[in-house]
């Protein structure tokens, strides 16, 4: 029998693996991706508010720099989509509303972080035969879809997965704080400085993955399988 309730525990704990997983990479490759980029590059990368020659001129020497950061990125979205996978596949006995909000808002916030890979790729392998305001064109929509598009979307996520009913309260609430200041960053599309509030969603953000990650674990019992 207790051979039975041992095996039984470590099943559902199998579980839960992809979403603990997903969480901790997605945090860990994105805070460690800055440091092993800035390894490749001259000088640091420019802000998204300097001129066209300036950014052109960079991306051009750093072209490892950006393409090592643009991969990176790519492998830490990958593991959000672990993450958002696995939540959804945990969750899936108690499907409705808030779930499938979840999943759609999870799948965008995923795509937005590969478009935005995308464009730092092209930028920096193309740079050398762009004019300035081509390169800042395409940085700026880089900046925007791995930025506000994504951290915006990264709350929404966040929003209806905590809603999901047997979500614990705890999540819930860290949901709605870390929602409230990842669509607020909505505002650094009119206010420069307003961009502080992407990089406070996107750190919220992860650490609540870790969080939810770890209650999922816990509540299996709430969550049977489908």
């Amino acid at each position: 029998m207790s051979n039975t309730v041992v095996n039984s525990a470590g099943a559902g704990l199998v579980r839960a693996v992809p979403a603990l997983v997903g969480a901790a990479g997605f945090a860990l490759v994105y805070l460690v991706s800055g440091s092993i980029s800035s390894a490749f590059a001259s000088s640091p990368a420019p802000q998204p508010n300097v001129s066209g020659e300036e950014t052109r001129a960079w991306l051009i020497e750093n072209a490892t720099a950006s393409a090592v950061q643009a991969v990176l990125m790519l492998v830490s979205v990958a593991f959000l989509a672990l993450f958002v996978g696995a939540v959804a596949a945990i969750t899936r006995s108690a499907d409705g509303p808030a779930r499938r909000w979840a999943i759609a808002a999870g799948t965008a916030a995923v795509a937005s972080m590969i478009i935005s890979a995308v464009l730092s790729l092209l930028v920096g392998g193309l740079a050398a035969g762009l004019t300035p305001d081509a390169v800042v064109a395409l940085r700026t929509a880089n900046f925007i879809a791995g930025g506000t598009a994504h951290v915006a979307l990264f709350g929404l996520f966040a929003l209806a997965a905590s809603r999901i009913p047997g979500m614990s309260r705890p999540v819930r609430i860290f949901a709605i704080v870390v929602a409230v200041i990842a669509v607020g960053s909505l505002a650094s599309l009119a206010i420069y400085y307003a961009s502080i509030l992407i990089l406070a969603g996107r750190l919220l953000g992860m650490v609540w993955c870790v969080f939810a990650a770890i209650s999922l674990a816990r509540r299996l019992k709430q969550f049977p399988p489908a």
